[in-house]
């Protein structure tokens, strides 16, 4: 044969497996980018949704809060002062109870987007303010009683290492390194 044949056998073959490597480079390359950039679209996506649930719980715990202090500055007057509870008193309890029963709904879109990531631990403690919401709201709005201010503190202390225990787990969620924390 004749060199020239060969030549461009060569050439042929040098362009061919050139254009396969290249392919093949481009096929692995684009399959890795599109792999993190699913990753990166799946944290950026879990972060928001944590914000969004902790923004949605805080102002649940923030309701909580100024129930509880509309309350404590009742039971003041009533324990320390001797006062008795007027009606307008039990108006703004009831105004601090209807905006706190208002709050459960974030509260309880927080415990649905907690379970949807997989975040049990948290969700469960979320859930369990409910009781303690419970047990304050029965003695002061259906038994119409004011704790003293002790028994009303020591409520809210329950409350208060609850809220606390949420964040330390949500904290864990938080994580650049841990999307996976339950």
């Amino acid at each position: 044969m004749d060199s020239n044949i060969y030549n461009i056998i060569d050439t042929s073959v040098k362009i061919g497996l050139g254009a396969f490597i290249s392919a093949f480079s481009s096929y692995v390359i684009s399959k890795l980018n599109h792999r993190a950039d699913t990753k990166k679209e799946f944290f950026r996506r879990y972060m928001d949704t944590i914000e969004k649930l902790t923004d949605s719980s805080e102002t649940y715990f923030q309701k909580w809060i100024t129930f509880v202090n509309c309350i404590a500055g009742d039971s003041r007057r009533m324990y320390d002062k001797g006062e008795k509870i007027q009606q307008e008193e039990w108006e703004q309890i009831t105004l601090r109870d209807k905006l706190l029963v208002e709050s459960r709904n974030e509260k309880q879109t927080a415990t649905a987007r907690l379970r949807l990531l997989g975040e049990y631990k948290a969700a469960k403690i979320l859930e369990e303010t409910n009781n303690i919401e419970q047990e304050l709201r029965d003695l002061v709005l259906f038994e119409q009683e004011i704790p003293t201010l002790d028994k009303l503190m020591k409520i809210n202390e329950r409350m208060r290492v609850l809220r606390k225990s949420f964040y330390t787990e949500l904290n864990k969620c938080y994580s650049v390194n841990n999307t996976n924390c339950s």
